[in-house]
């Protein structure tokens, strides 16, 4: 077994045969010591491969075996296939084995370089959950302990209904809907671009999300204000679209109108607000209503109180008769 740096590389590399087995590949490392652990575990592990017929994977096998089995929303799918990819750059060909807390600093790191700190632990999650799920199938014996840091909640941003009017002069004729559909009901972005008329009742004004697609995994049933009924009346069903909203006749696509969106929020004084803030916006406009904190749970589908606790500061009204009962005399 050697040791050995390619041209323009900073990191060690490991070249060595078992069997009729040639191995090399990068140990993702510049450092001389952990370079050889990992081709001292690495060659253990091929060894119990060809020698005692064990197989505990690579990380490219255990994500797609992974990704085979769940069964969850494609919104979901498609933004952990992201982070799985983002790792697979580096890791694709690295033994689950050789996954330790070196490699998981190491991804850490050049996450944190440019990432926020919610998205790093939700990159470092999914990871967590393909190594535990390796345990699982008898891949690995065990999984690397990972601790997820708990992170401060940031105080939701909510927009005045003032703001919202300015909002919409500058955001073009087909986002229009679509914004006020979002401040009207409360829906999460992915809900809104999938919804289609057949889940949509105008008469009885309420729409509902199947379990798949919703957020908890249960399904919602959401009862529609006027104005939300008349902003949905207006839109023109296209043939052969089940799709609410469309854009030149066809299905929104997973990042419809960023760009759009933040242009529209600069000129209209609102710069950095993102379009998931319209969700906190409705629940703030509620909660400033009067209206009690579990209906608010309810019409937003969240699984219990503790999101909507985030909004109680904005309307303590529902306090006030405990608060009468804090007599001087």
């Amino acid at each position: 077994m050697s040791l050995y740096k390619r041209r323009g590389s900073h990191h060690y590399w490991c070249r060595f045969t078992l069997g009729r087995r040639r191995i090399q590949q990068s140990t993702g490392t510049a450092d001389r010591a952990q370079a050889e652990e990992y081709e001292l575990r690495l060659s253990r592990r091929i060894w119990r491969e060809t020698r005692l017929g064990e197989r505990t994977g690579t990380w490219a096998q255990a994500v797609k075996k992974w990704e085979g089995e769940r069964t969850v929303r494609a919104s979901t799918a498609h933004r952990d296939k992201e982070i799985t990819d983002w790792f697979s750059v580096d890791m694709a060909r690295l033994p689950l084995s050789a996954v330790n807390a070196e490699v998981i600093a190491a991804a850490r790191k050049k996450l944190a370089e440019r990432r926020a700190p919610a998205t790093v632990n939700r990159y470092i999650a999914v990871m967590r959950t393909v190594l535990r799920a390796a345990v699982g199938w008898g891949w690995i014996q065990y999984a690397p302990k990972i601790v997820i840091p708990t992170l401060q909640e940031a105080e939701p941003r909510f927009i005045t209904h003032a703001q919202f009017a300015a909002l919409l002069e500058h955001l073009p004729p087909h986002m229009q809907p679509i914004a006020k559909v979002a401040v009207g009901t409360g829906l999460r972005t992915t809900n809104i671009r999938e919804l289609v008329w057949g889940r949509v009742d105008l008469d009885r004004a309420h729409l509902w999300i199947p379990a798949l697609s919703a957020k908890g995994s249960r399904a919602i049933g959401i009862p529609l204000s006027p104005d939300v009924v008349a902003v949905l009346r207006a839109i023109p069903r296209v043939e052969g679209q089940e799709r609410v909203f469309l854009y030149e006749g066809k299905p929104l696509m997973q990042s419809f109108g960023k760009r759009t969106w933040r242009k529209a929020c600069k000129k209209a004084g609102l710069g950095g607000l993102r379009f998931h803030d319209l969700r906190h916006t409705w629940a703030s406009w509620l909660m400033q209503a009067g209206v009690p904190p579990y209906a608010i749970q309810s019409l937003g589908g969240w699984a219990g109180p503790k999101m909507v606790e985030r909004y109680a500061h904005l309307s303590p009204d529902h306090l006030k008769q405990y608060a009468a009962m804090a007599k001087l005399a």
